[in-house]
């Protein structure tokens, strides 16, 4: 058996490596030169963590990250806290590692196996036949074709493989532009924890960490910097971008012999940090279908289970930017305060870990 997998982002690089560690023959191709240069995403739940351990990579990425058991929600000046430790799993915490370091770990344990990113390749269009799949490619101007027994495409939001097998992306734009920064400060809140506030006319802004006196923050409006809280010292910007985010959904996770794996499936709100461990998990679930040939159920396997987290997370997403006063009111003092119940606290652990 041989796999293509098309795109080296985490999604790919994890298909590739759970392929290669399960005895599979597997080439993974990237159009760029270079593996992400930027964070990107930066959580990492306990359900990847769980996915990754067989392969080794667990230990290297907690080594690597920063353990994070505390979350709060800031309305008012007040804290409402979500105790990540009480997660019934023995991973009872989040990674925070900027994106393109988890990027180097997978891809170091992928070359321990033997297998190498083929990088400045493009994945071109592909023809499926009973028992393989042609595929074309471009690397560097020489185009070429090839022949695998199914393709896997990890190859984004935009996704190639996607268009070509016809599937659909069914969902829309939210309204609201995004800011992202990634930067040096001076916080004056826990440093080992997430945060969010809950501000004014519908702005949220978010704080993470990811490194020592490096944190991650974004707001739904065109310049984070002005929505720091006080206290605050900014002494070093390394990276911003402003984008929008979308809710979307594929109707097809499979056609034939090529599937579909992480953002070129579904993309969503990142509250909770579910968007690339969703992917991940994708990855890990569909080699080990290859390797067992029960191939065939892994559209019936994970459709239900982005459904489930794309509701979850637009339903989220309309809580913390709502403009309505009386929603305001409503959330502020009556739903905000059921956060510290342990019920309440338990379905929203569970979500985050991508345990439920």
């Amino acid at each position: 058996m041989k796999i293509l997998v098309v795109g080296a982002g985490p999604v790919g690089l994890t298909a590739a490596l759970e392929l290669a560690r399960l005895g599979i023959e597997v080439k993974i191709i990237d159009k760029n030169k270079t593996h992400s240069q930027v964070s990107k995403a930066i959580g990492i739940n306990p359900r990847s963590l769980e996915l990754l351990e067989p392969s080794g990579v667990t230990k290297t990425l907690i080594n690597n990250g920063l353990k994070i058991q505390e979350f709060f929600m800031h309305c008012k000046d007040k804290p409402y806290k979500l105790d990540i430790s009480k997660i019934k799993h023995r991973f009872n915490y989040m990674i925070f590692l900027p994106q393109d370091q988890t990027e180097v770990i997978l891809e170091n344990a992928l070359n321990h196996y033997g297998v190498t990113v083929d990088r400045q390749t493009e994945f071109l269009k592909l023809t499926q036949h009973d028992d393989n799949v042609s595929v074309q490619m471009n690397h560097q101007d020489e185009v070429f074709a090839e022949e695998f027994d199914f393709v896997i495409g990890a190859d984004g939001a935009h996704s190639t493989v996607r268009k070509c097998i016809g599937a659909s992306f069914i969902g829309e734009e939210y309204a609201s532009n995004w800011s992202l920064i990634d930067l040096i400060m001076k916080f004056p809140f826990t440093h080992k924890a997430g945060h969010s506030f809950l501000l004014p006319h519908g702005h949220v802004l978010a704080i993470f960490p990811i490194g020592n006196d490096r944190y991650r923050v974004i707001v739904n409006a065109d310049d984070a910097l002005a929505f720091l809280p006080k206290g605050c010292e900014v002494k070093e910007i390394l990276w911003q971008s402003n984008f929008k985010l979308h809710h979307r959904l594929t109707d097809a996770y499979q056609k034939g012999r090529v599937f579909l794996a992480g953002d070129a499936a579904h993309v969503h709100a990142p509250i909770g940090g579910r968007g690339m461990n969703l992917g991940i998990e994708d990855a890990a679930i569909l080699a080990k279908m290859l390797h067992d040939n029960t191939w065939q159920n892994y559209s019936d396997a994970r459709y239900p289970t982005a459904k489930k987290v794309l509701k979850e997370t637009d339903q989220a997403y309309h809580f913390l930017t709502m403009h309505n006063n009386i929603g305001i009111f409503i959330r502020n003092h009556v739903l905000l305060p059921l956060i510290t119940l342990p019920a309440i606290q338990r379905k929203q652990l569970t979500s985050i870990a991508g345990i439920e």
